[in-house]
């Protein structure tokens, strides 16, 4: 596999589609650096998306990078997965995790328990690395596939389920009523986490359903200064559409960066804390800006 970051891959896909032509390392370079080696890996993913093939030193786009681009463009999340699992070792990623609901990957200080999970995937003919593991999860988490547990375990979850929203309301108040805030109100990053791992659902479709939720159940609404500095523990990030991308410097971010201290959006606001009336009716507990 090519352990080849979203950004990276990303600028490629851009230049193909600004230029229709063929795209070359030097091309590339005036974005974000890239060695020779790199911008193989790099072909050799396009490849495997059928996007683009390489020829020589080239990168030639293919008739499939404007469908491509149109769920870009869409944002269509599933779309551009579907695109994704043509990358062979991607697939193979994404298909282990499904089958094993989470990935529990020891830490680099613990090679022993790490040597016996590689020895327990090669046993499995599964063809993963742990490089690809930590590259991965990062893809799939851009495009709603994989949920992880910063907060909770630290594992990498199943997150490509879409339950009801009934569904979702009777997990969040279930877990709510686990946490038993003193004061009534809960930390929505840590009712995120739990939701989250229970209904194998990305952070990005729990903010989708949690908004709802608070729309529909309007009661009343708190404002408070109240900040919690955001820590690199718990980042969650989502692929932007192309025109969505922020671009500054240069250099373009190509998804949403957010921690799941800072809670959830509503109306542009910012959503720490939550808390349930008797007669269930949801009051949030906002940021002021």
């Amino acid at each position: 596999m090519d352990p080849v970051l979203l950004p990276r891959l990303f600028d490629v896909l851009d230049l193909l589609a600004v230029k229709s032509a063929p795209v070359t390392r030097d091309d590339l370079n005036i974005k974000r650096p890239v060695t020779k080696k790199h911008f193989s890996g790099i072909g050799r993913v396009l490849e495997g998306f059928q996007v683009a093939q390489r020829e020589g030193e080239l990168l030639v786009p293919s008739a499939d990078l404007n469908t491509f681009v149109e769920y870009w463009e869409a944002a269509d999340l599933e779309g551009i997965n579907a695109f994704f699992c043509r990358y062979p070792p991607y697939d193979t990623f994404l298909h282990f995790l499904r089958s094993e609901k989470s990935i529990a990957v020891p830490p680099r200080t613990n090679p022993e328990a790490r040597h016996k999970m590689g020895e327990q995937l090669r046993k499995n003919k599964i063809r993963l690395t742990f490089v690809g593991i930590d590259t991965f999860k990062w893809w799939g988490m851009a495009v709603g596939q994989v949920y992880l547990s910063h907060i909770g375990d630290g594992n990498i979850y199943w997150g490509g389920e879409h339950p009801r929203l009934d569904t979702f309301e009777k997990s969040v108040h279930s877990h709510y009523k686990e946490m038993r805030p003193a004061d009534g109100f809960a930390n929505v990053g840590q009712l995120a986490d739990r939701v989250c791992r229970e209904l194998k659902i990305p952070f990005s479709r729990f903010e989708d359903f949690f908004v709802q939720l608070c729309l529909q159940r309007r009661g009343y609404m708190t404002s408070t200064s109240l900040v919690r500095p955001p820590t690199n523990k718990s980042l969650v990030q989502t692929l932007l559409s192309r025109s969505q991308a922020k671009r500054t410097d240069g250099l373009i971010e190509w998804t949403d960066k957010r921690f799941m201290e800072d809670g959830v959006f509503i109306s542009g606001r910012s959503v720490k804390m939550v808390k349930f009336q008797p007669v269930k009716v949801m009051a949030c507990q906002q940021e002021v800006p």
